[in-house]
């Protein structure tokens, strides 16, 4: 079988290509997960800005906070608005809180899960990039307004997003929208990564209001967020907490609608330097009970008639595959090359001139192999223009689409080979794999053998001869 090791944003691959994860908007278009910081469906995405009213807007000095402008919220509000406590400070457009005095703020967050507090979490802004996105959030938590609201979207390899009144995903804040403050050339402090403060927005790169989100992960999809989504702040306090709120189990169309309620009691403005917690603003490690983070196996696998998924290369009944798992783990035990038997024995899909077949590096739950994917991440760019210009060279009829296939497939080898040696291999994520593999491999010594048997769940597609080999 290929190992699926491929540079997951390029369009050829050298094997096996995996969909892209994406999910569908609410007029049913595709985009991708990083992309769709917004309500879910079926409820209607806040209302998008036009080029000609943040012109308009521009215009007018009367809405101007520093050099960005606030677009005012459409129509009257009904109920109206009123704050839910008296703010404290005058971060309104016009106020006594000057741009350069914003620095002097941060914010607290104390979340209650299911009615239990868990924790605080301290904030640190960041007006030096984005004042009126710091001024607007800054004015809403003064006002109370995030006071009890819960967050409504939650992925564990993405982010927590609260801030709607609705709370649903639908609603707008009553202050209007702003326009975005999105990382520019050079402003490398703002990229996202975990603990990152950002706003959440619809389809319109002005359409941001009271919704906002924070990264609750290191992944792909927290970095394309960058240029497209205003940062303005990050976790300085309270790692515990937002983990507590990551791991809330999920569910609905996307699984991502919390089934425990996360609610934020209290979002305070608070003056001076935020708080430092204990902890690194970073992902905690997992508690894998004494497993590895990492195994690298090789397996036989042996199929029948009446598997779960039947995947044997020749006709065979339960009996002859119980049979012929006994003869092999006694040829094993004897000391017979477990590599030979692999490929002698397995109905694994591999290609005939694998010399070592069926070998699949594996990653612990919870383990992120993150300097490798920030490697990959990188690469997109060039991985990219490469693309284009072979895409145009066979458009021209300069190379056919084989050659094509070919000189991407060998562009794409040789980054994995470069990768590989710096970082070691790409590590298939436990939770993708049979679940026989993790509760055999992880368990096994380097060079010990270990018997999954078949399991509807755990092992559909039959026995699991598993070697460790590191």
């Amino acid at each position: 079988m290929c190992k699926l090791t491929l540079l997951p944003f390029l369009l050829l691959a050298a094997c096996t290509a995996e969909a892209e994860h994406v999910a569908s908007d609410e007029n049913g278009a595709n985009v991708t997960e990083a992309n769709n910081l917004q309500p879910e469906d079926p409820v209607t995405s806040a209302r998008a800005v036009s080029d000609e009213e943040v012109e308009a807007v521009m215009k007018d000095g009367g809405v101007i906070s520093g050099d960005r402008p606030l677009i005012a919220a459409p129509g009257s509000q009904e109920p109206k608005y009123e704050p839910k406590r008296a703010p404290e400070h005058g971060f309104q457009v016009g106020g006594d809180v000057s741009n350069e005095a914003l620095a002097n703020y941060y914010v607290d967050i104390t979340i209650a899960i299911d009615g239990e507090e868990v924790g605080t979490m301290s904030i640190a802004l960041w007006p030096q990039f984005a004042p009126g996105t710091v001024r607007n959030f800054l004015r809403y938590a003064d006002e109370g307004f995030y006071d009890g609201l819960a967050y409504h979207r939650i992925l564990r390899e993405f982010m927590c997003q609260g801030g709607d009144s609705k709370g649903d995903g639908s609603g707008d804040g009553p202050h209007g929208n702003i326009v975005g403050e999105f990382q520019k050339p050079g402003e490398e402090a703002r990229k996202h990564a975990y603990g990152v403060l950002s706003m959440a927005r619809s389809g319109s790169p002005n359409s941001a209001s009271s919704q906002f989100f924070i990264c609750c992960a290191e992944t792909p999809d927290v970095w394309n967020l960058d240029g497209a989504y205003a940062s303005f702040g990050k976790l300085t306090k309270g790692v515990d907490v937002l983990e507590a709120m990551a791991n809330v189990p999920v569910g609905g169309p996307r699984r991502s609608s919390p089934m425990r309620k996360v609610v934020m009691t209290r979002v305070e403005v608070k003056e001076g330097v935020p708080p430092v917690g204990e902890r690194p603003i970073e992902r905690p490690k997992p508690d894998l009970g004494g497993e590895p983070e990492f195994v690298t196996v090789q397996h036989i696998l042996v199929s029948f008639e009446g598997a779960q998924r039947n995947v044997a290369k020749k006709p065979r009944t339960a009996a002859e595959a119980d049979a012929l798992v006994k003869d092999l783990m006694g040829r094993i035990e004897k000391g017979e090359d477990f590599n030979a038997l692999v490929i002698e024995n397995s109905d694994d899909n591999f290609a005939p001139d694998e010399e070592s077949p069926s070998i699949y590096p594996m990653i612990n739950f919870g383990v992120q192999q993150t300097d490798r994917l920030r490697a990959e991440f990188s690469l997109q760019p060039a991985a990219t223009a490469m693309q284009q210009d072979v895409a145009a060279r066979q458009r021209a009829g300069q190379i056919t689409a084989e050659e094509a296939r070919d000189e991407v497939n060998a562009w794409v080898r040789e980054k994995i080979a470069e990768l590989d040696d710096k970082f070691g291999e790409r590590a298939l994520p436990r939770d993708q794999m049979a679940g026989a593999f993790g509760d055999v491999g992880f368990k096994l010594q380097v060079g010990e053998v270990g018997l999954a048997k078949p399991d509807a769940q755990n092992s559909p597609f039959g026995y699991h001869i598993i070697k460790r080999i590191k």
